[in-house]
């Protein structure tokens, strides 16, 4: 069987990137499987002794990692939600032409620029309870409020933060998706007397649905991520109160529990890749419904 020639051409000009691909991505992750059935330390890295599902038994009965989850999620959850709704907006607000919008832009893009332990540093300055401008702020209005010390707030601190920092990435996709709609629908709908509202419900947001389905998906994974500005600001205290996966990940592989650190790696991976599932189903519901 001749094979096309145009085939052949093609396929030995992916074959570097997929290359790549399976030595960056795939091959860490099988290593990292085979790790986490291991008892890996510093001591035998060499020759770690088979423990088979040991180690996950171990995660899953440890209440530190019960917390960690459960702050994983509702950090996911929550800033995740709120980057979307203000992408929104955002995306609306711009799509309208007004006075100074290009450096109003500039200003709303530049979070996005920010290395996140950049970001942990710069709002570990404004949080901290003796010279912070957010307490010095509220004590003014009477509250003595203390945000890194107080375990009913900090969480919500640093959620803020993930949206300060990651609204602008929505914004860009989902501004782009509502310039590729063609304005001769909203011609349409304004010359039949729709109101904006009808014309956001019914015209922008179901030809919007395939941006905010990347959006929001491509922001769940790397929210579950999430380690430099809280490992910078709380280091996942005070107690457990902002303790995520990817905190404990990081704790166990610094005290040498390389294979606990590596199970944990495969938790956030399950985890992420149940929501981000999830997720596209019900975006893709509502689509197919609208």
């Amino acid at each position: 069987m001749n094979r096309n020639p145009l085939f052949s051409f093609k396929l030995m000009l992916i074959l570097p990137a997929l290359f790549i691909l399976l030595l960056f991505t795939l091959y860490p992750f099988i290593l990292n499987i085979f790790y986490s059935l291991h008892n890996l330390t510093v001591f035998n890295f060499f020759n770690p002794p088979f423990v088979g599902l040991r180690n996950y038994l171990r995660i899953f009965t440890s209440a530190d990692v019960f917390i960690a989850v459960k702050n994983t999620l509702i950090y996911v959850v929550a800033a995740v939600t709120w980057e979307l709704i203000l992408g929104l907006v955002l995306s609306q607000l711009f799509s309208q032409k007004f006075p100074g919008r290009g450096i109003l832009s500039i200003l709303v893009l530049s979070p996005i620029a920010l290395a996140p332990a950049v970001v942990g540093y710069m709002f570990l300055l404004l949080f901290y309870d003796l010279y912070g401008i957010i307490p010095a702020l509220l004590r003014l209005f009477g509250f003595r409020i203390s945000i890194l010390g107080n375990k009913k707030v900090v969480l919500a601190a640093m959620i803020f933060i993930d949206i300060w920092e990651w609204t602008p990435f929505m914004f860009i996709i989902l501004f782009a998706g509502m310039r590729s709609i063609p304005n001769e629908l909203y011609e349409a709908a304004m010359t039949d007397g729709a109101s904006s509202w009808e014309i956001f419900r019914y015209i922008t947001l179901p030809l919007l649905t395939p941006a905010i389905t990347v959006a929001t998906l491509f922001r769940i994974i790397d929210a579950f991520r999430t380690f430099e500005s809280i490992y910078v600001i709380t280091g996942g205290g005070p107690g457990s109160a902002t303790t995520t996966i990817s905190i404990l990940v990081y704790r166990s592989f610094t005290s040498g529990k390389m294979g606990i650190s590596a199970a944990l790696s495969v938790l956030v991976f399950i985890l992420a890749f149940l929501i981000t599932q999830m997720t596209h189903k019900y975006l893709f519901s509502r689509s197919v419904a609208q």
